[in-house]
């Protein structure tokens, strides 16, 4: 009927919107951080568990023993190769065997992260239901989180794979279930003819371009960390420390989350 409003992105930013905008921008940002920063690290993380060296070691002591390493090493040298080339071509010898024994049991660690971030989603469907108060909500999601992730990556990630497979499940069910969280809050939040728009900026902008961002931070932070440890245990205690703060903020940040005027969606835009 030509009676509907064009969207636009200056819209988002006028008087009665500008303060949501910024606000749900800010806290998806945070909760792709947690994603980016913390779970997807998994994969990082998982070769350095006991359990996965032992694998490992039994592996390359079956298809690569000593004497082979040795017989390599020695024809290589006959051949007239450098020293630095031995050594990378053996190294590439050696990662041939361990790569795919890490990346299974990688894969594995993965699945139990998927299956509780599934566990999240029913879960935020069946609280909405239930609970009114959308901060409130996420907060049934964000207060676990601040315990569950840094006990998972700082502690079972540096122990015990399946005692991090377990802690995975858990930091899935409580970050994962945050994106189900803001597909059911989003839609209040903007007028129909902002819907889109306004949900697209906070996803994309905040979560995939910013929060996206937290995966090159905690390597960065595993890098720069002042402590004698393997590579995945470094990453292990910077992918806690980042989860923790980035869920401390959202946890702050949830405090001055407009509360929708209803259940139902709004069809008119906000009052300024």
């Amino acid at each position: 009927a030509g009676q509907l409003g064009r969207p636009s992105l200056a819209a988002l930013f006028a008087p009665g919107l500008r303060r949501t905008t910024c606000l749900v921008t800010a806290m998806f940002t945070l909760s792709f951080a947690a994603a980016f920063g913390a779970l997807q690290q998994a994969p990082q993380i998982v070769p350095g568990l006991p359990e996965t060296r032992a694998a490992v070691a039994e592996a390359l002591d079956k298809r690569l023993p000593e004497d082979k390493q040795a017989a390599l090493r020695a024809q290589w040298t006959q051949e007239g190769r450098s020293e630095n080339e031995i050594h990378q071509r053996l190294y590439a010898e050696l990662r041939r065997v361990a790569g795919p024994v890490e990346q299974g049991f990688a894969a594995r660690a993965t699945t139990f992260q998927e299956f509780g971030g599934i566990a999240g989603r029913c879960a935020l469907a069946v609280l909405a239901v239930w609970i009114v108060s959308r901060r409130r909500l996420l907060r049934y999601f964000l207060i676990p989180a601040m315990v569950v992730l840094p006990v998972t990556f700082a502690l079972a990630g540096t122990t015990s794979l399946p005692a991090f497979e377990r802690g995975l499940f858990l930091a899935g069910f409580v970050i994962i279930g945050q994106f189900s969280f803001w597909g059911n809050y989003l839609p209040r939040a903007y007028p129909l003819h902002l819907r889109g728009t306004g949900e697209s900026f906070s996803a994309n902008i905040g979560g995939r371009m910013l929060g996206s961002c937290f995966a090159a931070l905690t390597q960065w932070l595993a890098a720069a960390l002042p402590m004698a440890a393997a590579h995945p245990a470094r990453v292990a205690y910077a992918a806690a420390g980042v989860a923790f703060l980035v869920t401390l903020a959202n946890l702050v940040a949830s405090r001055f989350l407009p509360e929708p005027a209803s259940l139902t969606l709004p069809e008119d835009a906000p009052n300024p």
